[in-house]
């Protein structure tokens, strides 16, 4: 094989392995008079669909609602003889979110409302980085995987997982079809079966009751210029109760050297009653790059289901292919997960059974615990996968008394390596292990800030140092940046260069402007050897019902500088 074919695969290729089971949750406390407050009802109202799940608070007026859709929720605490409180909650891909109540006594059992938002660092023991599609849209590059790759302290080598998918070609995905990215550096969760310690999660635009309409079009300068013609759109089919999202692109994506790139993403999700929710998902691409053909799909259906309060399902199957030229690739996947919470800890157990394009089934099975107690949070687990039984525990230590604000974390883990990591004639895929400890804060909420050390050895031997750091004041300024130090005698993959400094900052600002809204960015990135500068502009005006945006960005400035300008309407 040639090296410009390895350095190809080394760019676009990800190596998939089984289904991705990953969710969300919810976990909190509730006290009356600073006493825990037990048989309290939290339920919660995800807005964009109204769907609803409920938990009660144990002794300890603890609770715990895993398996939910990422979204924007209404969360209600209430019991009979308290004051009842509703306040807001986002809850992120992939990430466990918090939200607790202090209730007082109430004859009338009044309600309360509150619009007050908090960021807990001390719930997700997984280090992850999050980004919305408007956060990586604000971003002078492109918005996709890769951009919100770009944005976080990882090592550009991580598999990317679509719609709980492995996706072999995520670049040929539709920019304006992404709807959130969640890049997870250390600690995997048990359940996650990929290759190497860090994972990127993304997941596709979802219907809502309301009907939205956009259409996009983007005009680049690279090699001669092109233009990719976008369009997505997604309702309710009935309300409450079934909805689509539907996408389309196709066009010249020169910014990343891809021509005739055309394809097309689906999903339909419904809900029955309460306690089941299915999704079905598909996403078909192809392109040229170079002299190659790349063609992508991802298919899954997903099924959650709530068969007590405290025990939950959930089950996907899944399908990927990935062709170029003479390279075929495919992956089926069957994956399944229960969970059942006593007291303060939430058991899990599941598997999954794949068939890679190695042509080789693979079995895995897993069972874990999560424990919450006080200031600790525990997860540990063990997993049995491709004949290696592996272990892996992740702890935090919440410094400022349950508050979330503050927290000490340390982890270990055991993963599966990438092929590339196998010596000759080694029957296995090797193991790799990873030792954490790092330290994460938020800045009230308007942003946080994390460090961690990582030591790895097994397959690869490997030191790091990973830092990232997020700000926005008032929706109007923002800043961030992200620095990872590697120390490593390993050449990477496909003996590429792994660089001794990664680093990247961003500055933002957004203006009103006529009653319009003006935003800029300057973002910089270093990469141990060139600084690139990035330039982009957005300019919104609202019209009735109708938001057009104009944007510009400019990548390479002080180089050979590159340009992107597009515009979307959006109902």
């Amino acid at each position: 094989m040639s090296f410009f074919r390895l350095t190809f695969l080394a760019l676009f290729l990800t190596f998939p392995l089984h289904a991705a089971m990953t969710s969300s949750a919810l976990t909190g406390r509730v006290v009356v008079s600073d006493a825990a407050a037990r048989k309290v009802t939290v339920t919660v109202v995800l807005r964009s669909t109204q769907t609803t799940r409920s938990a009660t608070t144990n002794a300890r007026g603890t609770y715990w609602l895993g398996a939910l859709t990422p979204g924007q929720y209404d969360v209600t605490f209430s019991r009979a003889g308290l004051t009842s409180l509703t306040r807001p909650v986002t809850i992120e891909l992939g990430r466990i979110a918090r939200a607790d109540a202090k209730l007082e006594p109430s004859e009338d059992e009044e309600s309360v409302t509150s619009t007050a938002t908090t960021v807990s660092v001390a719930n997700t023991t997984a280090v992850t980085t999050h980004f919305t599609a408007e956060e990586l849209e604000r971003i002078p590059l492109r918005r996709d995987v890769r951009g919100a790759e770009a944005l976080s302290p990882v090592l550009r080598e991580s598999e990317t997982i679509v719609d709980d998918t492995a996706m072999f070609f995520p670049t040929l995905l539709g920019e304006d079809a992404l709807e959130e990215v969640t890049v997870v550096r250390g600690a995997q969760p048990i359940e996650l079966d990929r290759f190497g310690s860090s994972v990127i999660l993304a997941r596709t635009r979802s219907g809502v009751d309301q009907l939205y309409l956009s259409l996009r079009g983007t005009h680049s300068t690279d090699d001669g210029g092109g233009f990719v013609l976008e369009s997505t759109s997604g309702g309710a089919l009935l309300p409450e109760r079934l909805w689509f999202f539907a996408a389309g692109w196709g066009g010249d994506a020169t910014d990343v050297r891809l021509q005739k790139l055309r394809g097309y993403a689906a999903k339909v999700t419904a809900q029955a009653g309460d306690s089941h929710h299915l999704i079905a998902s598909h996403i078909d691409a192809d392109a040229r790059f170079s002299a190659f053909h790349l063609g992508s799909s991802a298919s899954s259906l997903r099924y959650t289901g709530v068969l007590h309060q405290r025990l939950t399902a959930e089950a996907i199957v899944s399908r990927s292919n990935g062709h170029s030229e003479d390279i075929h690739l495919r992956d089926d996947a069957v994956a399944v997960k229960a969970s059942y919470r006593i007291a303060d800890h939430v058991i899990s157990a599941g598997g999954s059974h794949g068939n890679q394009w190695t042509t080789r089934d693979v079995d895995a099975l897993f069972l874990s615990d999560r424990w919450a107690s006080g200031r600790w949070t525990v997860d540990a687990g063990v997993r049995h996968d491709d004949d290696h039984t592996m272990t892996r525990v992740a702890l935090a230590f919440d410094l400022r008394s349950s508050q979330g604000s503050h927290a000490l974390v340390a982890s270990w883990g055991e993963y599966l390596d990438a092929p590339r990591a196998a010596q000759p004639g080694q029957a296995h895929t090797p193991v790799l292990r990873v030792a954490g400890i790092g330290y994460t804060s938020s800045l009230e909420s308007q942003g946080t800030a994390r460090i961690d050390l990582f030591h790895y050895e097994g397959a690869r031997e490997m030191d790091q140092v990973q830092t990232d750091v997020r700000y926005r004041l008032f929706d109007r300024f923002e800043a961030g940046g992200s620095y990872v130090y590697t120390r490593t005698d390993d050449a990477g993959l496909f003996d590429l260069e792994i660089p001794e400094h990664l680093a990247s900052v961003r500055i933002g600002l957004q203006l009103p402007v006529a009653g319009h809204e003006l935003a800029a960015m300057a973002f910089e990135r270093y990469d141990s050897v060139d600084w690139t500068t990035d330039l982009g502009i957005r300019y919104e005006i609202p019209f009735r019902r109708v938001a057009l945006t104009l944007a510009a960005d400019a990548t390479h400035v002080f180089d050979a500088a590159e340009f992107r300008l597009w515009a979307r309407v959006r109902r």
